[in-house]
């Protein structure tokens, strides 16, 4: 039995055919994510913990196909090489075990060497989750995470032409977007990494997806791309010590080099999405640093501010699984981070999301910066690349805003509340929300709330204010320098959007 992710020989997935059939296999079983997150353990132990993955195992005896699964590749847990026979089959062991995905154990055991998950897309390969070894060794490789999903979540499913998958980790937003694009480049500082990744590629015939071992740019020198989506290793750390956690580069200037140099590798009109963490100085936000970090970088700019957190709170809650396995260890690194911090003058740290769209001709280029919404759920990229269309016609001029034809957008929902008055209800408020996705909600004026109802994509802004200028008893110049700034509003939000959409 391998005894640390240095000494692991790396997967063998040579025979491409062979590793197909792995995949083929081990769908056709049944081993999805809906299955084995089913097993009812899971929702009451923290398997975070490696004694509670085995006390999960224990719970799940080799009694069927998907239980050896979920034994070899979730739970890390050993089982009799028979009986992994009997359920699975001689051909998907000897594969497993020709391709070490599996491994041989005295005793006439077999487990699984990596951490193999599906999420009904794809199968994907990654280190088993064991907090020791991730804190312990460098090439630690991270499967799926709250920050990959907002990445994928953010990209618009459509089809491009070439793609670039940056700090690919095992492959999860090239696994993402294979279906569609034509050409996918994925690249990462960690050949282990790249390891697990070509295996994840070749179980799912993926023939279209190149890995390539990088420095961050140096492996895509010259080349652009018409997508580049990026969840770097943006942990705000003074040392490194995992290449999955933080760029080596000392605070957050390893994400300031990627997100300063993505707009020379995209294609015009290409867009580049990027997930990070970004300081608040003492005597500079994030915001400012954020700013000019794309500022002349050839792109249009759009920035949500997300969760902020003070130094305890952000090496707590980076630390939190290694206080459960050894709290000693957790106290000395917690000491030595809160010092780094300190010492470089971290005030806070914040998440964002940083979109951008290359433009090279027209107008000059534009970054927004506001908060994160409320609710973010579900896909959302068809709206962030909404947003750009929108925040391009809401800076336009107002003649080219009154001549345009606008759309309600489909997710857009409106609320009225009305309060007793005199001799019958009175409207107090009216609110406008996007329900699902960027779930923005804004109170607007009544009347702004009556114009978006009336976008119905046939007539134009001066149209619409037309007849609610008429309605009003008013005449329709005095009503557009009124009405002209909650129209942009709208647009900001992508409450309504170019009737094109």
């Amino acid at each position: 039995m391998t005894t640390g992710i240095e000494e692991t020989p790396p997967l063998d997935v040579s025979d491409r055919a062979a590793a197909r059939r792995i995949g083929e296999l081990v769908r056709a079983y049944g081993y999805t994510r809906e299955l084995h997150m089913s097993n009812e353990a899971f929702q009451v132990i923290d398997h975070d913990v490696r004694d509670n993955r085995h006390l999960l195992a224990k719970h799940t005896p080799p009694v069927g196909k998907v239980e050896c699964l979920t034994r070899a590749f979730l739970l890390d847990a050993p089982t009799g090489e028979n009986i992994a026979r009997q359920h699975l089959g001689d051909e998907l062991v000897d594969l497993c075990l020709r391709t070490r995905l599996m491994e041989r154990l005295e005793g006439g055991l077999i487990r699984g060497t990596v951490n193999l998950v599906s999420n009904d897309e794809f199968l994907l390969v990654s280190d088993h989750n064991d907090p020791v070894r991730r804190e312990k060794d460098r090439n630690w490789v991270m499967g799926h995470s709250a920050s990959s999903e907002r990445l994928t979540y953010s990209m618009e499913m459509r089809p491009y032409g070439r793609m670039l998958d940056l700090c690919c980790g095992s492959g999860v937003q090239a696994f993402h977007m294979a279906p569609h694009a034509r050409e996918i480049v994925a690249i990462d500082a960690n050949e282990r990494a790249l390891n697990f990744g070509r295996a994840g590629a070749a179980l799912n015939g993926f023939d279209h997806i190149e890995f390539r071992h990088t420095d961050l740019y140096s492996a895509v020198e010259g080349e652009t791309f018409d997508l580049i989506g990026a969840n770097p290793p943006f942990v705000v750390k003074g040392s490194s010590r995992q290449l999955f956690a933080d760029g080596g580069m000392g605070a957050d200037r390893f994400s300031e080099k990627l997100i300063r140099e993505a707009g020379a590798h995209l294609n015009e009109g290409g867009f580049a999405h990027v997930i990070s963490d970004v300081i608040n100085y003492t005597d500079e936000s994030a915001e400012d640093r954020l700013r000019g970090w794309v500022k002349d970088n050839g792109c249009d700019v759009l920035i949500f501010a997300g969760v902020q957190m003070f130094p305890p709170q952000y090496v707590d809650a980076w630390l939190s699984s290694l206080l459960k396995v050894d709290p000693e260890r957790y106290t000395a690194e917690r000491t030595e981070w809160l010092s780094y911090l300190t010492e470089v003058r971290v005030a806070a740290i914040q998440h964002h999301f940083v979109g951008m769209r290359k433009r090279t001709t027209g107008e000059p280029n534009w970054i927004i910066y506001g908060p994160v919404p409320k609710a973010v759920g579900g896909h959302y990229g068809h709206q962030v690349a909404r947003l750009f269309r929108c925040i391009d016609l809401m800076r336009a001029s107002d003649e080219i805003v009154l001549n345009a034809k606008l759309r309600v957008a489909p997710e857009t929902r409106m609320t009225m509340l009305f309060e007793p008055g005199e001799r019958n209800w009175k409207q107090s408020e009216t609110k406008l929300l996007l329900d699902g996705g960027l779930s923005f909600s804004k109170e607007v004026p009544g009347a702004i709330g009556r114009f978006a109802g009336l976008c119905d994509g046939e007539r134009t802004v001066s149209e619409i204010l037309g007849v609610l200028a008429q309605a009003a008893g008013i005449s329709l110049d005095d009503t557009i320098p009124h009405a002209l700034p909650g129209v942009r509003d709208l647009l900001a939000f992508g409450y309504v959007a170019p009737a094109a959409d």
